[in-house]
């Protein structure tokens, strides 16, 4: 879950699911880069739609920090339950698609790379390098050119998810990322430098819940308030700056 303070006594709660689909829709405008075959491109885009899919359970049932008695966010929900999302997340895509899975797979190892060092993350990354490893070999991209795709793809798939993190976040510090840059502009507007839009402007929007921001007494008070609350549209546009010279990219 993404908990962001609304600044007027309310919390806003996009699910992280939510999040990643507003990722793909960004994406899906992304012009610039290598011209991949439409399949692979479905493919990728399903995974940057599903990349979180593995916190779906978590969030449809969100938890409090006893420490200030709002809901958990993303970035701090315990240890153990962050362990378990991207294993499932993957296994849940390989039928569909071994390659949208690897790429999950991948995506939960990047994110936790940092932690390699952690005796109690040993397990997690054993599982989940072994999931990846049995799917990239069932989609053919263990070496040479595919593997090269599948890691360009997968430059697409952490763009999204940045791109979506600073808006539903609005976060405002720069973000550089895979020779890009990203800012929030005003009206709480993404622009990426340089463009990889083709001078589009792209509309997107992003469900949030509104709850009141107070200490909650319990899972289960947390829990009715986010079954009760409102759900509004977050909306905002993404814009290149200057001519995009970026190495991803997805083409239709």
């Amino acid at each position: 879950m993404i908990v962001r303070p609304a600044g007027n006594g309310t919390l806003l709660l996009v699910t992280q699911p939510d999040h990643a689909r507003l990722a793909a829709a960004i994406i899906s405008a992304w012009r610039t880069g290598t011209v991949e075959p439409a399949s692979a491109r479905a493919a990728v885009l399903f995974a940057i739609e599903q990349h979180d899919n593995g916190w779906r359970e978590v969030d449809a049932a969100p938890a409090l920090n006893a420490a200030t008695g709002r809901p958990y966010d993303f970035a701090d929900t315990p240890p153990g339950v962050k362990q378990e999302i991207w294993p499932r997340g993957a296994e849940r895509l390989a039928a569909e698609s071994p390659l949208a899975a690897a790429l999950v797979a991948r995506h939960g190892l990047t994110l936790h790379a940092h932690r390699r060092g952690d005796p109690t993350w040993q397990g997690f990354f054993a599982r989940l390098e072994q999931i990846q490893a049995g799917l990239l070999h069932e989609c053919g991209a263990e070496a040479g050119p595919d593997k090269a795709a599948f890691e360009r793809a997968y430059d697409l798939l952490h763009l999204g998810d940045l791109l979506s993190l600073v808006f539903c976040n609005l976060w405002t510090d720069p973000m550089d990322a895979k020779d890009y840059r990203i800012t929030l502009g005003r009206d709480e507007d993404l622009c990426v430098s340089p463009d990889p839009f083709d001078g589009a402007r792209v509309c997107f929007e992003v469900p949030a819940h509104v709850i009141a921001d107070r200490r909650y007494e319990s899972d289960a008070a947390l829990r009715v308030a986010f079954r009760d609350a409102p759900v509004v549209k977050l909306r905002g546009t993404a814009a290149g700056v200057g001519t995009a010279a970026g190495a991803a990219g997805v083409r239709s």
